[in-house]
Protein backbone atom coordinates (compact mmCIF):
# COMPACT_ATOMS: atom_id res chain seq x y z
CA UNK A 1 0.00 0.00 0.00
CA UNK A 2 0.88 3.63 -0.76
CA UNK A 3 -0.06 6.90 1.14
CA UNK A 4 -2.13 7.41 -2.14
CA UNK A 5 -4.10 4.52 -1.70
CA UNK A 6 -4.36 3.92 2.59
CA UNK A 7 -4.32 0.48 4.21
CA UNK A 8 -7.01 -1.49 6.11
CA UNK A 9 -6.30 -3.33 9.24
CA UNK A 10 -9.01 -6.19 9.41
CA UNK A 11 -7.02 -7.87 12.78
CA UNK A 12 -9.03 -11.11 13.35
CA UNK A 13 -11.56 -12.57 11.48
CA UNK A 14 -15.27 -12.11 12.14
CA UNK A 15 -18.07 -9.58 11.49
CA UNK A 16 -17.37 -6.32 10.39
CA UNK A 17 -19.86 -3.37 9.30
CA UNK A 18 -17.26 -2.05 6.01
CA UNK A 19 -18.26 1.48 4.40
CA UNK A 20 -17.95 1.26 0.71
CA UNK A 21 -14.40 2.80 0.37
CA UNK A 22 -13.14 -0.04 2.51
CA UNK A 23 -15.30 -2.84 1.67
CA UNK A 24 -13.57 -2.15 -1.87
CA UNK A 25 -10.24 -2.51 -0.94
CA UNK A 26 -11.41 -5.49 1.49
CA UNK A 27 -12.25 -7.29 -1.84
CA UNK A 28 -9.58 -5.47 -3.75
CA UNK A 29 -6.58 -6.20 -1.69
CA UNK A 30 -3.67 -8.87 -2.56
CA UNK A 31 -0.85 -7.56 -0.53
CA UNK A 32 -0.55 -10.58 1.61
CA UNK A 33 -2.44 -13.17 -0.09
CA UNK A 34 -3.32 -13.58 -4.09
CA UNK A 35 -5.50 -13.08 -6.89
CA UNK A 36 -7.16 -16.32 -6.17
CA UNK A 37 -7.90 -14.76 -2.67
CA UNK A 38 -9.21 -11.69 -3.65
CA UNK A 39 -11.52 -13.96 -6.03
CA UNK A 40 -13.04 -15.33 -3.00
CA UNK A 41 -13.47 -12.28 -1.71
CA UNK A 42 -15.47 -10.18 -4.30
CA UNK A 43 -17.87 -12.98 -3.95
CA UNK A 44 -18.28 -12.43 -0.34
CA UNK A 45 -19.10 -8.76 -1.16
CA UNK A 46 -21.21 -9.22 -3.19
CA UNK A 47 -22.80 -11.43 -1.02
CA UNK A 48 -22.89 -9.20 1.75
CA UNK A 49 -24.50 -6.34 -0.86
CA UNK A 50 -27.43 -8.24 -1.73
CA UNK A 51 -27.88 -9.37 2.16
CA UNK A 52 -27.86 -6.01 2.98
CA UNK A 53 -30.03 -4.66 0.06
CA UNK A 54 -32.93 -7.17 0.95
CA UNK A 55 -32.50 -6.55 4.68
CA UNK A 56 -32.59 -2.51 4.18
CA UNK A 57 -35.47 -2.76 1.25
CA UNK A 58 -33.43 -1.01 -1.10
CA UNK A 59 -35.11 -2.54 -3.77
CA UNK A 60 -38.51 -0.92 -2.59
CA UNK A 61 -36.36 2.49 -3.00
CA UNK A 62 -34.45 2.27 -6.29
CA UNK A 63 -36.76 4.75 -8.27
CA UNK A 64 -36.14 7.71 -6.00
CA UNK A 65 -31.89 6.26 -6.10
CA UNK A 66 -31.67 5.84 -10.03
CA UNK A 67 -30.68 9.22 -10.74
CA UNK A 68 -27.92 8.86 -7.88
CA UNK A 69 -26.71 5.35 -8.99
CA UNK A 70 -26.57 6.46 -12.74
CA UNK A 71 -23.44 8.66 -11.08
CA UNK A 72 -21.72 5.99 -10.27
CA UNK A 73 -22.78 3.01 -12.66
CA UNK A 74 -22.52 2.69 -16.22
CA UNK A 75 -25.59 0.50 -17.87
CA UNK A 76 -27.55 0.67 -21.06
CA UNK A 77 -30.36 -0.73 -18.74
CA UNK A 78 -33.22 1.78 -17.69
CA UNK A 79 -35.34 1.59 -14.11
CA UNK A 80 -37.68 -0.89 -15.53
CA UNK A 81 -35.38 -3.79 -16.81
CA UNK A 82 -33.34 -3.21 -13.17
CA UNK A 83 -36.52 -3.45 -11.06
CA UNK A 84 -37.83 -6.40 -13.05
CA UNK A 85 -34.34 -7.93 -12.57
CA UNK A 86 -34.48 -7.48 -8.68
CA UNK A 87 -37.59 -8.47 -8.43
CA UNK A 88 -36.53 -11.96 -9.84
CA UNK A 89 -33.84 -11.94 -7.11
CA UNK A 90 -35.43 -11.64 -4.27
CA UNK A 91 -37.60 -14.97 -5.39
CA UNK A 92 -34.72 -16.97 -5.99
CA UNK A 93 -34.21 -19.50 -3.27
CA UNK A 94 -30.27 -18.86 -1.50
CA UNK A 95 -29.74 -22.27 -0.71
CA UNK A 96 -30.35 -22.93 -4.56
CA UNK A 97 -27.49 -20.40 -5.67
CA UNK A 98 -24.03 -22.27 -6.85
CA UNK A 99 -20.83 -19.92 -6.67
CA UNK A 100 -17.61 -21.20 -6.89
CA UNK A 101 -13.65 -20.18 -7.68
CA UNK A 102 -10.56 -21.43 -8.37
CA UNK A 103 -8.92 -21.02 -5.34
CA UNK A 104 -5.46 -22.39 -6.30
CA UNK A 105 -5.46 -25.83 -5.07
CA UNK A 106 -5.23 -26.77 -8.54
CA UNK A 107 -2.02 -24.79 -9.66
CA UNK A 108 1.46 -25.37 -9.22
CA UNK A 109 3.86 -22.64 -9.00
CA UNK A 110 7.03 -22.32 -10.17
CA UNK A 111 10.16 -19.61 -11.64
CA UNK A 112 10.52 -19.66 -15.35
CA UNK A 113 13.60 -19.58 -16.62
CA UNK A 114 12.95 -15.78 -17.88
CA UNK A 115 12.42 -15.76 -13.56
CA UNK A 116 8.94 -14.67 -13.87
CA UNK A 117 6.59 -16.44 -11.03
CA UNK A 118 4.20 -18.50 -13.49
CA UNK A 119 1.11 -20.87 -12.31
CA UNK A 120 0.38 -23.83 -14.28
CA UNK A 121 -3.30 -25.05 -14.17
CA UNK A 122 -4.46 -28.84 -14.00
CA UNK A 123 -7.21 -28.16 -16.58
CA UNK A 124 -8.76 -31.67 -16.08
CA UNK A 125 -9.56 -30.37 -12.63
CA UNK A 126 -10.78 -26.77 -13.75
CA UNK A 127 -12.94 -28.51 -16.24
CA UNK A 128 -14.64 -30.61 -13.17
CA UNK A 129 -15.18 -27.09 -11.18
CA UNK A 130 -16.72 -25.39 -14.21
CA UNK A 131 -19.20 -28.70 -14.75
CA UNK A 132 -19.96 -28.77 -11.15
CA UNK A 133 -20.67 -24.86 -11.60
CA UNK A 134 -23.34 -25.14 -14.65
CA UNK A 135 -25.04 -28.25 -15.01
CA UNK A 136 -28.35 -28.68 -13.51
CA UNK A 137 -28.63 -29.93 -9.82
CA UNK A 138 -29.16 -33.55 -9.03
CA UNK A 139 -32.71 -34.61 -9.19
CA UNK A 140 -32.78 -36.81 -6.11
CA UNK A 141 -31.16 -34.14 -4.42
CA UNK A 142 -33.16 -30.54 -5.64
CA UNK A 143 -36.37 -32.55 -4.17
CA UNK A 144 -34.99 -32.80 -0.92
CA UNK A 145 -35.04 -30.29 1.96
CA UNK A 146 -31.89 -28.63 2.86
CA UNK A 147 -30.12 -30.35 5.83
CA UNK A 148 -30.29 -28.86 9.37
CA UNK A 149 -26.90 -27.78 10.86
CA UNK A 150 -26.78 -26.41 14.33
CA UNK A 151 -23.18 -24.89 14.76
CA UNK A 152 -22.00 -24.06 18.08
CA UNK A 153 -18.63 -21.68 18.80
CA UNK A 154 -16.09 -23.63 20.79
CA UNK A 155 -13.42 -20.53 20.30
CA UNK A 156 -13.36 -17.46 22.46
CA UNK A 157 -13.38 -15.92 18.67
CA UNK A 158 -16.52 -13.63 18.99
CA UNK A 159 -18.90 -14.10 16.04
CA UNK A 160 -17.27 -17.42 14.29
CA UNK A 161 -20.07 -18.95 14.80
CA UNK A 162 -22.46 -16.27 12.67
CA UNK A 163 -19.57 -16.55 10.17
CA UNK A 164 -19.58 -20.23 9.82
CA UNK A 165 -23.66 -20.28 9.68
CA UNK A 166 -23.36 -17.20 6.95
CA UNK A 167 -21.08 -20.05 5.05
CA UNK A 168 -23.27 -22.59 5.55
CA UNK A 169 -26.58 -21.35 3.82
CA UNK A 170 -24.54 -19.97 1.10
CA UNK A 171 -23.23 -23.92 0.29
CA UNK A 172 -26.99 -24.59 0.22
CA UNK A 173 -27.78 -25.90 3.95
CA UNK A 174 -30.27 -24.93 6.45
CA UNK A 175 -29.02 -23.35 9.78
CA UNK A 176 -31.12 -24.12 12.64
CA UNK A 177 -29.22 -22.03 15.37
CA UNK A 178 -26.19 -21.17 16.16
CA UNK A 179 -24.06 -19.95 19.21
CA UNK A 180 -21.56 -21.09 21.93
CA UNK A 181 -19.97 -24.34 22.83
CA UNK A 182 -20.37 -25.54 26.42
CA UNK A 183 -16.83 -23.96 26.46
CA UNK A 184 -14.01 -21.99 24.52
CA UNK A 185 -10.91 -23.76 24.38
CA UNK A 186 -11.75 -26.55 21.36
CA UNK A 187 -8.83 -27.25 19.81
CA UNK A 188 -10.14 -28.74 16.63
CA UNK A 189 -13.08 -28.73 14.76
CA UNK A 190 -15.67 -31.20 14.79
CA UNK A 191 -18.30 -32.12 12.89
CA UNK A 192 -21.12 -34.58 14.33
CA UNK A 193 -23.79 -36.78 12.05
CA UNK A 194 -26.90 -37.23 14.02
CA UNK A 195 -28.73 -38.79 11.53
CA UNK A 196 -29.94 -42.54 12.40
CA UNK A 197 -28.72 -43.91 9.10
CA UNK A 198 -25.83 -43.15 7.17
CA UNK A 199 -27.29 -43.19 3.81
CA UNK A 200 -27.08 -39.91 2.09
CA UNK A 201 -24.78 -38.69 4.47
CA UNK A 202 -23.21 -35.06 3.93
CA UNK A 203 -20.66 -35.38 6.53
CA UNK A 204 -17.55 -35.72 4.09
CA UNK A 205 -19.44 -32.76 2.10
CA UNK A 206 -19.58 -30.31 5.01
CA UNK A 207 -16.21 -31.34 6.01
CA UNK A 208 -14.25 -30.40 2.91
CA UNK A 209 -16.07 -27.39 3.53
CA UNK A 210 -14.67 -26.56 7.11
CA UNK A 211 -11.73 -28.53 6.08
CA UNK A 212 -12.10 -31.31 8.38
CA UNK A 213 -11.14 -34.65 7.91
CA UNK A 214 -10.11 -38.07 10.14
CA UNK A 215 -11.43 -38.49 13.60
CA UNK A 216 -12.77 -35.29 13.76
CA UNK A 217 -15.80 -36.29 11.52
CA UNK A 218 -18.18 -37.95 13.41
CA UNK A 219 -20.91 -40.44 13.31
CA UNK A 220 -22.94 -40.13 16.09
CA UNK A 221 -26.76 -41.17 15.68
CA UNK A 222 -29.11 -39.10 17.81
CA UNK A 223 -32.57 -40.04 17.05
CA UNK A 224 -34.36 -37.49 19.61
CA UNK A 225 -31.92 -34.83 17.74
CA UNK A 226 -33.56 -31.66 16.23
CA UNK A 227 -31.02 -30.66 13.55
CA UNK A 228 -29.16 -33.34 11.15
CA UNK A 229 -25.71 -31.76 11.77
CA UNK A 230 -23.76 -30.27 14.59
CA UNK A 231 -20.25 -28.48 13.54
CA UNK A 232 -18.28 -27.08 16.86
CA UNK A 233 -15.68 -24.68 15.87
CA UNK A 234 -12.14 -25.05 17.41
CA UNK A 235 -9.31 -22.93 17.14
CA UNK A 236 -8.01 -24.72 14.01
CA UNK A 237 -10.60 -23.47 12.01
CA UNK A 238 -9.12 -20.85 9.48
CA UNK A 239 -12.33 -18.61 8.41
CA UNK A 240 -10.08 -16.93 6.01
CA UNK A 241 -9.77 -20.17 3.95
CA UNK A 242 -6.58 -19.26 2.44
CA UNK A 243 -5.71 -21.20 -0.95
CA UNK A 244 -3.24 -23.66 -0.99
CA UNK A 245 -0.73 -23.60 -3.44
CA UNK A 246 1.79 -26.36 -4.37
CA UNK A 247 5.38 -24.35 -4.47
CA UNK A 248 7.73 -26.35 -6.81
CA UNK A 249 11.08 -25.98 -7.67
CA UNK A 250 12.36 -23.78 -10.63
CA UNK A 251 12.03 -25.43 -13.58
CA UNK A 252 15.23 -26.07 -16.03
CA UNK A 253 15.06 -25.32 -19.32
CA UNK A 254 15.27 -27.48 -22.06
CA UNK A 255 18.68 -27.53 -23.76
CA UNK A 256 18.60 -26.73 -27.29
CA UNK A 257 20.18 -29.71 -29.69
CA UNK A 258 23.42 -28.44 -31.38
CA UNK A 259 23.19 -30.44 -34.76
CA UNK A 260 26.74 -32.38 -35.21
CA UNK A 261 29.43 -31.27 -37.64
CA UNK A 262 29.05 -32.44 -40.92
Amino acid sequence: FTEITGTIDIPTAGIYHLDGKHALWYARSRRTTSDFDRSRRQQRVLRALWNQIQAQGIIGQLPNLWGELLNTVQTDLNLNDVLYLAGLGTQIDRSRIKNSFLDGANAHRFVSAEGASVFYFNYEEISQTLKSAFEPQNLNRAGQPPAVVEVLNGTANPNWDAVAADRLTWAGYGVARYGPADRSDYATTQIIDLRATPKGSRLAELGRLFRVAGPNLISQPDPAAEVEYRIILGADWDPCQRAAIGVFPTRTPTPTPTPAPQ
